[in-house]
């Protein structure tokens, strides 16, 4: 379980193309940027420490020898390779270092140095309080992957059934997402985190229906006016609305996991944005949730229903030289700021043509 402290410090140097970072991790954590400015970096380096971490442990327990264990420093170079490709470390630098803490403490710390990267084993003096799995939400066209990831889990268990060798590759961020739409709800998860009641009816009242699962296995949406639709002729702002219901349905969203929701006004019409900063702030009551983000609405959106709530924190990422640095301020002025810049490049263009 998380402790009652839900600060985490996050600090990174080197990584993607980030210069420095620092990252206060609350329960709502907003990081606003431009594209390309290292925001969503932020998130994979956390999935891939609480992932590293997570599956260290778990195949050391299932480990019959000594040599089918695992450190998390091996895990973490496989999670590296998946979500960034082996170019973690920031081109031209010598040396990365990425490092959480908590209450002074560090929880995972990450160096990479000499095109070779590492994780620092727990010291014994921290207990186990931290996050149990950390998942990325990017997009909402996983919907169209779901066949494609089902033949992909089909020929991995064939493979290791008949020994087959072969390694087969694919995105890493949308099959974890995947295997979250697959799994049937734990009953035994926190009731305290079922939010399909408040947080279902809301996104049903948005989409004006349900997202519903067919005999075949697949997801239809049904608008409350009556019929079925499968996933291509559903709108891709529904679908992202629709991840949201399944997932909390499946009980995906929980206290000891992090949810990191990367750029989600993508697809979404202003007046869905507005709704989705709703739904996230009621998320965030629940869990550790960082949402990256673009849009001057959403970010507006999230202050405003965050009003009452003293567990955001924000951030901008901001150009350095060689690189982006990712602060964390007191208030979101400096985002809008960002965001809304191209508004008076409008006004010129407008004033040229007129």
């Amino acid at each position: 379980m998380l402790s009652n402290d839900n600060r985490f410090d996050l600090t990174i140097s080197n990584m993607g193309n980030i210069l420095s970072g620092e990252v206060v991790v609350r329960n709502l954590t907003v990081i606003g940027g431009k594209n390309n400015s290292g925001k969503s970096t932020v998130g994979k380096l956390l999935m891939a420490m609480i992932k590293s971490d997570i599956i260290s442990k778990y195949k050391n327990v299932k480990a019959k020898s000594s040599f089918e264990k695992k450190s998390r420093s091996n895990v973490f170079s496989d999670m590296e390779s998946l979500l960034f490709g082996r170019k973690l470390l920031r081109f031209g630098a010598d040396e990365g270092r990425a490092t959480l803490k908590q209450n002074g403490k560090a929880v995972y710390e990450i160096l990479i140095k000499d095109r070779s990267s590492s994780m620092s084993e727990p010291d014994n003096d921290i207990p186990d309080r931290y996050f149990r799995d950390a998942m990325i939400i990017s997009t909402p066209l996983i919907w169209d992957m779901i066949d494609l990831f089902r033949s992909v889990q089909a020929l991995r268990e064939a493979s290791g059934v008949l020994n087959l060798g072969q390694k087969i590759r694919y995105p890493y961020v949308q099959w974890d997402v995947f295997t979250k739409l697959e799994l049937a709800k734990d009953e035994e998860a926190d009731p305290d985190m079922d939010v399909g009641n408040e947080f279902a009816h809301k996104i049903m009242e948005i989409i004006s229906g349900d997202f519903q699962k067919a005999n075949s296995g697949s997801y239809n949406w049904k608008p409350r006016h009556g019929g079925s639709y499968d996933m291509v002729t559903t709108a891709s702002g529904v679908k992202w609305f629709g991840l949201l219901l399944v997932l909390a349905r499946n009980g995906a969203f929980r206290r000891d996991r992090l949810v990191i929701l990367d750029e989600p006004e993508t697809h979404l019409h202003p007046e869905w944005q507005l709704k989705m900063a709703e739904l996230l702030v009621l998320m965030s009551k629940k869990m550790h949730l960082i949402v990256t983000t673009h849009s001057p609405y959403l970010s507006e959106a999230i202050e405003l229903y965050s009003k009452n709530s003293n567990d955001v924190s924000w951030h901008v990422s901001i150009p350095g030289s060689g690189g982006f640095l990712i602060n964390n301020i007191d208030h979101p002025q400096e985002i809008y700021e960002q965001l809304y810049s191209p508004i008076p490049e409008l006004e010129l263009l407008r004033a040229d043509h007129d």
